[in-house]
């Protein structure tokens, strides 16, 4: 089997006088059971040379003239050669080419060829949603020499079966011709084929965002919409989405083609906070309904620009508690989802979970502690309280917090608000005020004696107003 037009006579053996003179002839059809040296007398069109050149297909043999200087001749014949320059013909049956089906599609694919080299032949269906099918191809009975047809069997009649597909065929016979051929066409049994962009995809898949994009919907049928409309659902509520306001919309395709339908869906519609939901529903020509829910594209995600809440009690911003522990109580609560909790003891991380509610102890130490709390969320907003400076111990001197201290008194009502109701908290908040002040007594420090004054003044002047009433 051969392919290239061009035949070439080499390694000449010189007899006696040597080579004066070498033509070759090919005999095709039935010149093949015709002697060399009656074509010689009969064809007038041998070529001079060592070089053939075959201009048709078909099966041939080659012969040599030979003559020498004295004038001797002999004539010799290659085996059969078969020249084959022309690729496999492939064509596909039972489908047409950007046909919308709405019923059974089992495509037929015929490949025709001289030299057929049937095991050649690969077929592969891919959808544009779905990617690669894996279908069942079954041989006919159109099975010859020459020609090879394969049927596809029917796709499942399921929605996860609809899509734009793409069947391409590629083949090639045993002189090495290769052909390839493709044909588009759509599988509709339950409406419109639905995907989304990156854009999209990514905050549907993250969920939990703080700064919405605008949206993208694409929307593939095969015949032209009649009605179309985007359903917004947030929180419980839903509305009907007004075209040219809250989004628009491109179109794609002609009679001949596939209808493509982009919807861009502004970031407008998602600046309030929530979970939001995205419905595209449509009826096409063909009395087919459906929506991206149906496709398996559902767009749902929640929008959250508030930092998380962060309580904690217990201990406050240049607190002084004299006592050997403390315990202070966290609460960090999210308005859609906590994602991590971080707790810093002196500079140090102690503790890294998602807990919205947990105890921390604080043990005494010679010197000022700090705490600080990092709150994070599923969108990405952070709450930090920024380092907490305390101090916990048994000695009723209260040491002084040393020069250049990075301690940043931080006084939020998130952290230094005690919650309503605890007495024994406020009790023994109480009590370390009371020996607080008694040691900045010991320190001659006088600022605490003013308030008696101020009270013991306000008493007398009661006092004595009450007499002048009498």
């Amino acid at each position: 089997m051969n392919r290239d037009s061009q035949i070439a006579v080499s390694d000449l053996t010189e007899y006696g006088s040597g080579v004066k003179n070498v033509e070759l002839y090919a005999a095709f059809e039935e010149e093949k059971t015709i002697s060399g040296e009656a074509l010689y007398l009969s064809r007038s069109n041998w070529k001079k040379g060592t070089q053939l050149f075959l201009n048709r297909e078909g099966s041939c043999r080659i012969w040599i003239r030979l003559e020498d200087m004295v004038g001797n001749v002999r004539y010799q014949c290659s085996g059969e050669i078969v020249m084959d320059r022309m690729a496999p013909e492939l064509q596909f049956e039972q489908i047409t080419a950007g046909s919308a089906n709405n019923g059974k599609v089992t495509p037929v694919c015929v490949m025709k060829d001289r030299n057929l080299k049937r095991d050649s032949l690969k077929l592969t269906l891919t959808g544009f949603q779905n990617g690669e099918r894996r279908v069942v191809w079954n041989k006919t009975d159109r099975e010859s020499l020459e020609e090879l047809a394969l049927q596809m069997e029917n796709l499942p009649e399921k929605r996860e079966w609809d899509d734009v597909y793409t069947l391409k065929a590629e083949a090639e016979d045993l002189a090495g011709n290769h052909s390839s051929r493709e044909i588009h066409f759509s599988v509709n049994r339950f409406g419109s084929v639905y995907y989304i962009d990156d854009v999209t995809r990514e905050q549907t898949e993250q969920f939990y965002v703080a700064s919405p994009a605008s949206l993208k919907i694409y929307e593939v049928n095969v015949d032209y919409l009649t009605e179309s409309g985007i359903l917004l659902g947030h929180e419980g509520e839903t509305r009907q989405l007004k075209r040219g306001v809250d989004y628009t919309v491109k179109k794609e395709g002609n009679d001949g083609t596939w209808k493509k339908y982009c919807y861009t869906i502004s970031d407008v519609c998602f600046q309030e906070e929530g979970r939001y939901y995205l419905i595209c529903a449509s009826e096409d020509r063909a009395w087919n309904t459906g929506d991206n829910r149906m496709g398996k594209q559902k767009i749902e995600f929640a929008v959250d620009k508030s930092a998380p809440f962060i309580l904690l009690t217990g201990v406050e911003a240049e607190g002084v508690y004299q006592m050997s522990e403390r315990k202070a109580v966290l609460e960090c609560r999210d308005n859609l989802a906590l994602k991590e909790v971080t707790v810093w003891l002196n500079g140090k991380k102690i503790r890294e979970n998602t807990q919205e509610e947990q105890e921390i102890i604080l043990e005494k130490a010679q010197d000022w502690q700090t705490l600080r709390v990092v709150a994070v969320d599923k969108a990405g907003n952070q709450k930090d309280t920024g380092e907490i400076p305390f101090w916990i111990g048994e000695s009723r001197q209260v040491p002084e917090r040393k020069k250049g201290s990075d301690i940043t008194i931080q006084k939020k009502e998130s952290v230094s608000e005690e919650k309503e109701g605890k007495g024994e908290t406020d009790a023994m908040d109480r009590t370390d005020k009371k020996r607080e002040e008694e040691a900045e007594k010991s320190t001659g420090k006088n600022w605490v004696i003013m308030p008696g004054i101020v009270v013991f003044t306000a008493l007398l002047a009661i006092l004595f107003l009450r007499k002048r009433e009498k």
